[in-house]
Formats: C-alpha cells, structure tokens, sequence
C-alpha cells in the first residue's frame, strides 16, 4: 500500500505541508517508516502541477495468524494536506494567496483483510515448483552417489 500525495491542479502548490494523526516519529536512518517521516517532516516549497511523491505506507507481514504492518506504522491514521495555492490579485480588496487544506482517513483494514492467492502458472509459483523438482533431483544424486562410494 501506497501513500501517494499528486498535484492534480494546474498551478504550483507551495508550501505544501502533510502532517499525521496520530504523528509518525522514527529515530531510525533508514527504512519506510523513516523515509516516511524524512519525505514529510518539512514543508515542500513548490510542488508542480503533475508532480507526485509514493513512499510505502504498509507491507504485509504475514506471520502468525494474521496480517501485519511490517513497517511499524499505524493501522489507522488521519493524513492532512495543506498547501498555498496561486497568489490572487483583487480588483476590490485585498490581494491574498489562499491556504487549502484537506484530510482523508487511510486504514489499511481493507488491504490487511485482503485474500491473498496466487495462480500455479505465474512465474514465483512455477519457480517455486522447480526449486522443489531440484531440490528432489538433488537428493536422488546424493543417494546414487552413497551407492557408489560404499561400492
């Protein structure tokens, strides 16, 4: 699962600020979760139109009984993005540049509740198919060769 953040307009978005609810901390130097607070720490100060910034948000850990987050990031989080829109001349007022601002639930539920299956013709099932036919082929050399050497 993705968090993707894309400028859909047709103007240059500054100061573009995306904050989490609960907040994402992470003294780690590396992985998703430190990409994640790194990439969005700051404001980014000009996001062209069509530009478009994906990190990973969850990756399935699928040990035990059930489906984890293997980033260590919450299940639930409320994203907020605010950003400076076009500076606006008034021909009666004042001249302002807008703040918009918006915010989305993203729950990984749906993905965690996913079933997860994979067709014998794919290639990772069809790989896994032949490591199994070498590693029997393998085993039957071992025992020829046992058969010869106690010859």
């Amino acid at each position: 699962m993705l968090l993707s953040v894309k400028n859909y307009g047709q103007t240059v978005a500054r100061n573009v600020q995306v904050r989490f609810t609960p907040e994402i901390i992470s003294d780690d130097k590396v992985g998703a979760k430190a990409t994640l607070v790194k990439k969005f720490d700051k404001p980014i100060s000009v996001f062209a139109p069509g530009a478009e910034l994906e990190t990973i948000y969850f990756t399935p850990n699928l040990t035990g009984d059930g489906v984890s987050n293997h980033e260590d990031l919450p299940d639930e989080i409320r994203v907020t993005i605010s950003y400076d829109g076009p500076f606006v001349k008034k021909f009666f007022g004042f001249d302002k540049i807008e703040r918009y601002e918006d915010s989305f639930d993203l729950d990984t539920i749906p993905v965690r509740a996913r079933v997860w299956l994979s067709s014998s013709t794919e290639p990772s099932a069809r790989l896994k198919e032949i490591n199994k036919s070498l590693k029997s082929v393998a085993a039957e050399i071992s025992a020829l060769r046992k058969v010869v050497n106690d010859k």
